[in-house]
């Protein structure tokens, strides 16, 4: 897997310079704002050294650094009163069926997601009926599969069939051709997880 690694240099250009310090004031002063947790009294500091390096005319190329920049309008600092764990019973969760076109007896529910506070990754589960599929289809996004109960099969871009049944787990990569299916006479459960869209 390539790391991608974020360069921005500094520039002669007034306005963007100007347009990254006041991003950078702006996230110091949402910090100091709220009664910060670790995490966020890490992106003070992150904010900070970045501020620093800007205001000397240096080249800022750490991957923090530069990543906290590029977030920084959409950043939420938290206010750690409102942070809590999250405990559920999966009964409890609605299940629906899959409508997308290809797709044939598969219900699915959203086990964990935004609704429950989850700012990056979404848990989901998904029952396939004897006979049922999901479409063939790509995403732009990996995910990580884990089967729960009953058997299925993953389909891979060759056409190559994986028997999935509990206590085994799989790896879909981002822009991967792929299906489940479950061509067995039980239901075949099982968990995703993956990034928010």
């Amino acid at each position: 897997m390539t790391n991608t690694t974020f360069q921005i240099k500094t520039t002669n250009d007034p306005k963007v310079i100007e347009k990254i310090l006041s991003l950078c004031r702006r996230k110091l002063y949402k910090i100091k704002s709220v009664n910060a947790c670790t995490a966020c009294a890490d992106d003070l500091m992150t904010v900070s050294l970045t501020l620093a390096d800007l205001k000397e005319g240096k080249e800022v190329i750490a991957l923090n650094h530069i990543k906290k920049i590029i977030e920084v309008v959409d950043a939420q600092i938290c206010n750690c009163e409102d942070a809590q764990t999250i405990v559920k019973n999966d009964s409890q969760t609605p299940e629906n069926p899959v409508n997308m076109e290809g797709a044939k007896s598969v219900n699915i529910q959203i086990l964990i997601g935004p609704d429950d506070g989850s700012k990056n990754i979404v848990m989901r589960k998904f029952r396939i009926m004897p006979g049922g599929h999901t479409p063939h289809h790509t995403h732009d996004f990996e995910h990580v599969i884990k089967a729960e109960k009953g058997k299925g099969v993953l389909v891979g871009p060759d056409g190559k069939e994986h028997e999935l049944h509990e206590g085994m787990s799989a790896f879909v990569p981002s822009n991967v051709l792929h299906q489940f299916k479950n061509p067995y006479d039980e239901p075949f459960e099982f968990l995703c997880i993956m990034k928010q869209i």
